[in-house]
């Protein structure tokens, strides 16, 4: 259907490729999506403290003060930011937030199931041989670094959107097509433009 693009590439001692077969209608996509909507964005980026402070204040967030996921997220900082230093090289400032199965966000955990369905439809459509597992609720929890303006979204596609929004784009990002067709695609999704 599309361009096929070789990579090489070193895992764990060996060399291999990967062939990725492009799909030349989503890129016509993106950059259809790109050629409308970048002349008329404007930068409105948030910082992930604003975004962290909208949370507390919607969710019934609490505060995951464990040491694991504060490495998970020390580990990805230095790997995209600072390769070859250490987290006691480098002043950084995690946090990560477990938001509870109650109030205001049991819709979120509600849509779990919808999502998880949507997820392995898209599988099955990738890979026929593709086999799914049952389904459970998992923790939603946002792992953040505030000043790198990192954030990972774990267990909810509804709120990883509705921070997609929120958060918006900056002058740099906004050059990027991909970045930019996501966005849009996502306010399009809750019909937020038009």
């Amino acid at each position: 259907m599309g361009n096929e693009v070789s990579a090489i590439g070193i895992i764990g001692g060996s060399e291999g490729t990967i062939k990725i077969k492009i799909d030349e209608k989503k890129v016509s996509e993106v950059e259809n999506i790109f050629a409308k909507y970048a002349p008329i964005l404007k930068p409105n980026r948030k910082p992930v403290s604003k975004i962290l402070e909208y949370i507390k204040s919607k969710y019934p967030a609490v505060e995951d003060t464990s040491i694991r996921y504060k490495r998970m997220v020390e580990m990805n900082v230095l790997a995209d930011f600072y390769k070859g230093k250490s987290a006691n090289e480098i002043p950084l400032k995690v946090t990560v937030l477990h938001i509870r199965n109650e109030g205001t966000a049991t819709v979120l955990y509600d849509l779990q199931k919808l999502e998880y369905v949507e997820r392995v439809s898209k599988m099955k459509q990738l890979r026929k041989d593709y086999k799914n597992h049952s389904f459970k609720n998992i923790p939603i929890r946002i792992c953040a670094e505030q000043i790198n303006d990192y954030m990972v979204i774990e267990g909810s596609d509804a709120l990883g959107d509705e921070i997609i929004i929120l958060r918006g784009l900056d002058e740099i990002e906004l050059k990027n097509k991909y970045l930019v067709a996501n966005y849009v695609k996502t306010l399009k999704k809750y019909k937020m433009i038009e």
